[in-house]
């Protein structure tokens, strides 16, 4: 799948059991707007972000790009931030991979909650109610393999050669990682970050059984 960084992408998922899967959602904007209001920062340890966050930058500095840092309204966003949806005011959404796995969907839009114009709503105009206005993406994925330790190849091609090195990872990251890396559209979220100078470039990385 082809995609610019603002292009809502996703990798393909290995499915299993519907709803006993392990939900992984990565937030990566790429140039935020002068200002940004923040949400409540996610207060739950999540060492499963903080793994997907790990990785990514390992990918970035073996492929010359510079480290990312999590930005708390993003975190909060892809962990805990409440929204309503704005035509239902009776319906909260609390944090993008929370509500996939509590609700059993994946998708970048939000699932029942519709704009006046009867579109449904997506992660990027949550992001763009945020302050995000410029270039901004949301790569997500989902798995049902568990936390036992894997083998993570990095800074790769994208047809998995060249590799840079490896280094040990939950399976459920690593797997995750691996198919964002093996995606043009996925991989341009990651990796085009730095081809915007002088704008500020930031990613939080959300997961959640």
């Amino acid at each position: 799948m082809d995609a610019d960084p603002a292009t809502l992408v996703r990798p393909p998922a290995r499915h299993g059991r519907p709803r006993a899967l392990a939900a992984l959602v990565a937030v990566a904007v790429l140039a935020v707007a002068a200002w940004v209001p923040t949400p409540a920062a996610a207060t739950v340890a999540d060492p499963m972000g903080d793994e997907l966050m790990r990785l990514t930058n390992l990918d970035r500095g073996a492929l010359g790009k510079a480290a990312l840092t999590i930005d708390p309204t993003l975190a909060s966003f892809a962990r805990d931030y409440a929204f309503t949806c704005p035509t239902e005011p009776t319906m909260t959404v609390r944090g993008r991979a929370q509500d996939m796995a509590d609700r059993g969907y994946f998708s970048h839009s939000v699932a029942g909650c519709l704009k006046a114009d009867g579109s449904t709503v997506s992660a990027l105009d949550v992001m763009a109610d945020l302050g995000y206005r410029t270039s901004r993406g949301e790569n997500i994925a989902k798995n049902t393999y568990g936390a036992g330790e894997a083998t993570y190849a990095y800074g790769c091609a994208i047809d998995g050669t060249g590799c840079a090195g490896t280094t040990p990872s939950p399976a459920t990251v690593a797997v995750a990682q691996q198919g964002f890396m093996a995606s043009s559209g996925h991989r341009a979220n990651i990796l085009g970050a730095s081809t915007r100078p002088r704008r500020p470039s930031c990613g939080a990385p959300g997961r959640t059984r």
